[in-house]
């Protein structure tokens, strides 16, 4: 293992304990806010925790699904949407590294602040290929961490339009600021982990990021 990546691991596992306190200690402003608080979020991504499923030549942490699993239960006994959150915000990325467009992958891993949030439960109006992408108008509910995120957006599926043809399974990624967000995550429980809906209003999406 590189020997500056496995420190940059073994510094996520060392803050791993001070981020669960922070989270516990301000579990009730979290849920008052609805979302994990910029400056939190700040923390998490530069801990690496959105980063610790990616491998590390794409620009992650490299860790394993142990490293994970040890990780989010330690952020979740801390607070429970934390947890929910970062758990959901990791795996993202590692379904991102794994599926997407490798020169986008590389792109968007370049950035120490990624984070990405997308929802399967769309609602989309219109998706057509135009050149170079897709023209896209559509909402997704759920949409967990979508207030950190730098890329958003969501899973869909677009029937053929011809007899017999199979329909495409298609993530669409808008980066931050070009979608919108419509804050409707309103819950008795887990109100921290700001699954607000995700909207794409007529919005290009390039080939790279679906």
């Amino acid at each position: 293992m590189d020997g500056t990546r496995k420190s940059e691991l073994e510094v996520l596992r060392s803050a791993t304990a001070g981020l669960a306190a922070e989270a516990r200690e301000r579990a009730l402003e979290f849920e008052d806010a609805k979302q994990l608080p910029d400056d939190f979020v700040a923390k998490l991504k530069a801990a690496g925790v959105y980063r610790i499923l990616v491998d590390r030549s794409q620009g992650g942490l490299g860790g394993s699904t142990r490293d994970w699993l040890d990780l989010i239960i330690a952020l979740a006994e801390g607070d429970g949407s934390t947890g929910w959150a970062c758990a959901h915000g990791a795996i993202c990325s590692a379904l991102l590294a794994n599926v997407a467009n490798q020169a986008f992958v590389a792109e968007a891993m370049a950035d120490p602040d990624i984070s990405i949030a997308w929802s399967n439960l769309p609602r989309v109006k219109s998706a057509e290929f135009v050149t170079g992408g897709m023209q896209i108008s559509g909402e997704w509910a759920f949409a967990t961490g979508c207030t950190a995120a730098t890329f958003l957006g969501g899973m869909f599926v677009k029937p053929g339009t011809e007899k017999n043809e199979t329909p495409t399974r298609i993530v669409a990624l808008a980066r931050r600021g070009e979608a919108k967000i419509k804050r409707t995550w309103d819950p008795g429980g887990l109100a921290a982990t700001g699954s607000h809906s995700v909207v794409f209003d007529d919005l290009f999406i390039p080939d790279q990021q679906i």
